[in-house]
């Protein structure tokens, strides 16, 4: 059976002391604030033994260079350490890219995908 990897990647980030000021969802909330993190999952593969899922994690912020530190020195360092997680084998980034949410209002935003693999339950 797979798990809910939204919920449990949403409850890794928000659980980061160093996210504080960063709000976590699984989709934009309706106040639509200036700092927050969305994580969709976006694909995945279901089997006996393993499941491996596809997250996108969208760091949402004031300025682009926020976005893009605050996912390359916090979101990713915390992504990779989801092995930590009992039934998590492995977290890999396959991917780091600029992509402004287009609107309205333009938002500065930057888009992580995140493969990762878990013990089938």
């Amino acid at each position: 059976m797979a798990q809910n990897m939204e919920a449990i990647v949403i409850q890794w980030l928000a659980d980061d002391p160093k996210l504080k000021g960063y709000p976590v969802y699984a989709a934009m909330p309706a106040d639509n604030p200036e700092r927050v993190i969305t994580v969709e999952q976006t694909g995945g593969r279901i089997g006996y033994a393993i499941n491996t899922y596809m997250m996108c994690i969208y760091i949402y912020a004031a300025s682009r260079y926020e976005a893009s530190q605050t996912a390359l020195q916090t979101v990713i360092p915390r992504l990779l350490d989801l092995w930590k997680l009992p039934g998590i084998a492995s977290a890999t980034i396959e991917s780091i890219a600029h992509y402004p949410f287009p609107g309205p209002p333009v938002r500065h935003r930057y888009m992580v995908t995140c493969h990762i693999t878990a013990a089938a339950q």
